[in-house]
């Protein structure tokens, strides 16, 4: 986790050029699922593309554009499935065995086309939609979209470790999935199987689709990565490398706001619309959950309840340290939350002290949604701050998540995570790796927290060792408490 670190947030947050084929054989569409363990959208399911190369430009191609991006979008289906769209057309064998040149000897995609005599043929490419990756990731793609027709249907080869499998499915099927909660999709996915649904000419779909809010590179801000379940990225005064705080939307009736994030009025304006927008579909807030005290977690905290006129929950430890704040009840660990509607939806709370003392998560049984709060992130590691932050607490409720199974994980910063268990394993691994250098550098005499920063934590970037310097601390009282460190005033030595 140590290089996410060395990111700044300007570098991060320019987002890249990308491109994306959506195939369409009469009703049905070809949808890939990307493996869960990928860091950018693990577990869901989209259409083929990627980033666009630098030498995409120089493919040959008919119907291409000068930026490459129709030729990147063929390219990246090749590489992702073996589907090679071509002139002249040859078929799904000749396709399979230029694949198996490029993907096993490395042979280039523009010499398999020159020694094949072929070119990509992006005549039948129809634009639909340029998406913008909100700025709360880490990872930010401009990516743009084109439908294609194809003469037939294909059984798909697959050896890149991106993609965990893939369907032909009409766009009614895929969206039924979402919405029973047994597929995940974005927004700019969801938005382009709604244009295809009705059905028509590219042309007439193109159109549908090119009218949805989003789909000329601005940022959406209402992320539905389940039926019920609206993930809004705000801004507010957080930690680097985090620019935003993930606010919640939860349910399908009765809906719980959990986190109402900023503190800015201009992001709370932004908030508000979109519960307001929600309410008229008959998704009503009924309470408000917090995770944690933490104030890039409850900026909006009393002008929402005020608003809404609707209670304010959390752990007695959130409550003691929240003042200035009204917290009409005390939430106990283990506790269901029942939101009446449509579909009932159920949010077990489970205490996870360790970055904050009464930290909670929301753990949805059913889908094994996992609403993580500030213990996990979509992005980066998580400050431990003493005295609140207790090292031991954290790892032990790093365990507790863990147990859970979850699905997927929504943290409070970032992107959603479809390989919640893998990445709280690497989470923990991370903080042993870091206790084990601190240990390193005790073993050659005492020293600060500062001075173990600048000798074990070389992978953190100048602007966040202020901060590694509070994990380390947290580390110190923790192993100062297990008997193998001991202080002398700001001093540390290894205890024998």
């Amino acid at each position: 986790m140590g290089d996410l670190t060395r990111i700044t947030s300007e570098k991060a947050r320019k987002p890249r050029r990308a491109a994306t084929v959506v195939l369409r054989d009469g009703d049905d569409l070809l949808l890939v699922r990307r493996s869960a363990q990928q860091p950018f959208l693990g577990g869901f399911h989209g259409f083929p593309g990627g980033v666009v190369d630098r030498a995409d430009v120089d493919l040959p191609i008919l119907g291409g554009d000068s930026g490459g991006l129709r030729a990147a979008a063929l390219r990246e289906l090749f590489e992702e499935t073996s589907i090679l769209l071509t002139e002249p057309a040859i078929p799904p064998e000749e396709q399979r065995a230029l694949w198996d040149r490029y993907d096993r000897e490395g042979t280039g995609l523009e010499t398999l086309l020159e020694d094949s005599g072929l070119s990509l043929d992006a005549r039948g490419m129809v634009p639909c939609g340029n998406w913008l990756t909100p700025p709360f990731s880490l990872r930010r793609f401009d990516t743009h979209f084109f439908l294609a027709d194809v003469r037939e249907k294909r059984e798909i080869s697959l050896r890149s470790p991106e993609i965990a499998g893939w369907e032909w499915m009409s766009a009614g099927d895929a969206l039924a999935r979402w919405r029973s909660l047994e597929m995940l999709l974005v927004p700019p996915t969801s938005a382009t199987l709604e244009a295809i649904e009705p059905g028509g000419s590219l042309a007439e779909i193109a159109e549908r689709a090119l009218a949805q809010r989003g789909a000329h590179g601005e940022p959406t801000r209402r992320i539905e990565i389940l039926e019920g379940i609206v993930l809004v990225p705000l801004q507010t005064r957080t930690l680097p490398p985090a620019t935003h705080t993930n606010t919640i939307l939860f349910g399908e009736g009765e809906m719980a706001v959990i986190d109402p994030a900023p503190e800015d009025p201009d992001e709370q304006r932004v908030l508000f619309a979109m519960i307001d927008d929600l309410a008229v579909k008959g998704r009503s807030p009924s309470r408000i959950l917090l995770t944690h005290h933490h104030p890039d977690h409850v900026g909006a905290v009393q002008a929402a309840r005020e608003r809404y006129s609707i209670p304010v929950e959390a752990h007695q430890a959130t409550i003691d340290l929240l003042p200035g704040v009204t917290v009409d009840r005390a939430l106990q660990d283990g506790e269901r939350i029942r939101l009446a509607g449509p579909r009932e939806r159920i949010l077990r709370a489970v205490h996870t002290p360790g970055h904050a003392p009464g930290h909670l998560a929301f753990l949805e049984e059913e889908t094994r949604v996992l609403v993580a709060g500030d213990h996990v992130l979509g992005h980066g590691s998580v400050l431990v701050n003493p005295p609140h932050g207790d090292m031991d607490d954290y790892l032990a409720s790093l365990e507790t998540l863990r147990d859970l199974d979850a699905w997927i994980l929504i943290g409070g910063h970032g992107a959603v995570v479809g390989d919640p268990a893998g990445l709280i394993g690497r989470y923990v691994d991370h903080r042993m790796a870091r206790e084990s250098a601190i240990l390193g550098v005790l073993e050659n005499g005492p020293a600060t927290p500062q001075t173990i920063v600048q000798k074990a934590y070389t992978d953190v970037s100048t602007e966040l060792r202020a901060l590694a310097e509070r994990s380390v601390l947290a580390h110190l009282i923790r192993l100062e408490k297990h008997g193998r460190a001991r202080r002398e005033g700001e001093i540390w030595r290894r205890a024998r």
